[in-house]
């Protein structure tokens, strides 16, 4: 498992990153807990300068406004298109990410694809990385 910071030393800023996390589970404050980190690993990440894609952070608001399923089932379709076009794979490593349906058939198909993947050690919600931006773009003022 790498840090965001690591992460961020190794990676060429031109690479397209999905980022995976578990997500499904019967109680909602599990789901919302989840959907937060992968928003603060997300919003890390695209600070420091890379173009980052989430599943989650991205459709948890409209699965819940549209009450969407959250299985796998549902969201093959939709996740496997923007897969296949991603060059580096990412998974954040929250409570459940072991047993998760989802991640574990989206690992199968980058591996598949022969894309590198990486095990993300989540951060702690209060605590934000210092020094994580790239570039100094994020902090101009307009």
């Amino acid at each position: 498992m790498i840090t965001i910071p690591e992460f961020i030393a190794r990676v060429p800023m031109d690479r397209l990153i999905y980022l995976g996390c578990p997500y499904s589970h019967e109680q909602e404050r599990i789901r919302e807990r989840r959907y937060e980190a992968v928003c603060r690993a997300t919003a890390e990440l695209a600070l420091a300068g890379f173009c980052v894609y989430s599943p989650i952070a991205h459709w948890h608001a409209i699965a819940k406004f549209e009450s969407l399923p959250t299985t796998w089932e549902f969201w093959e379709r939709q996740d496997t298109a923007v897969l296949v076009r991603c060059d580096v794979f990412v998974v954040l490593c929250l409570a459940g990410w072991r047993e998760s349906t989802g991640l574990t058939a989206e690992t199968e198909i980058m591996a598949r694809l022969k894309r590198p993947i990486f095990h993300l050690e989540p951060r702690p919600r209060e605590k934000r990385v210092a020094g994580a931006h790239r570039r100094g773009k994020h902090d101009e003022q307009v």
